[in-house]
C-alpha cells in the first residue's frame, strides 16, 4: 500500500474504529438475545414473488449471533445512505416488516447503530480476506472509506435513527 498521508489516515481511522467496536462487542453485543442468524440479509439474497418474500438465499455466513445483527445488516443494505442520506421511510418499512414476525426489544433497537458499524467492519474484513498479495491494495482502502462514510452518517443521525425505530415499537 502506498505510504501516503491519506492512506495512513484511513488506517488510523480503521484502528480507532476497531477499538470502538471492541466496546460494542464487550458490552451490548454479549447482552442481547441470541439466535441463529443469516448474517447476510441483503436484497440480493431475498427472493420476492407477488410482492411477498418467498425465500431467503445464501446461508454462507449463518451462525449464532445477537438476533438484532440480522436487522442491522438488513437496514445497512436497504437504507442505502450513499444514495439517500435521509432514508427514514425505508427504515420504517423495513422494520415494520421485520417486527411483524419478531419485534426487537428496546435494548436491541438502541444497540442497532453499534451493530450496523460492527456488521460493516465484518464486511470490510471479509473483503480484505478475499484480497491476495497480487491484488490492488487500494481496494481495501475503498472498503474502509465506504465504512467510514457510513459511520459518519450514523454518528450524525444516530439519535433520529433510534427514535424512528422506537416509534415503530408502539
Amino acid at each position: 500500500m502506498p505510504d501516503t498521508d491519506a492512506n495512513n489516515e484511513a488506517l488510523r481511522w480503521w484502528r480507532a474504529e476497531a477499538a470502538q467496536l471492541q466496546t460494542v462487542v464487550d458490552g451490548p453485543y454479549r447482552e442481547l438475545p441470541w439466535q441463529m442468524c443469516h448474517n447476510d440479509l441483503a436484497p440480493a439474497n431475498v427472493l420476492v414473488e407477488a410482492g411477498r418474500v418467498s425465500a431467503i438465499l445464501d446461508f454462507e455466513f449463518a451462525t449464532p449471533a445477537p438476533r438484532a445483527l440480522d436487522v442491522a445488516m438488513g437496514l445497512r443494505m436497504t437504507m442505502r445512505v450513499w444514495e439517500n442520506p435521509e432514508p427514514w421511510d425505508r427504515v420504517r418499512r423495513f422494520y415494520c416488516g421485520y417486527r411483524r414476525w419478531l419485534p426487537l426489544l428496546d435494548a436491541e433497537i438502541r444497540a442497532l447503530p453499534g451493530l450496523i458499524r460492527l456488521r460493516g467492519a465484518i464486511t470490510v474484513l471479509w473483503w480484505l480476506g478475499r484480497q491476495s498479495a497480487a491484488d490492488d491494495p487500494l481496494v481495501a482502502l475503498d472498503r474502509i472509506g465506504y465504512l467510514r462514510n457510513f459511520v459518519h452518517w450514523l454518528e450524525r443521525y444516530e439519535q433520529a435513527f433510534v427514535e424512528v425505530l422506537l416509534r415503530e415499537m408502539l
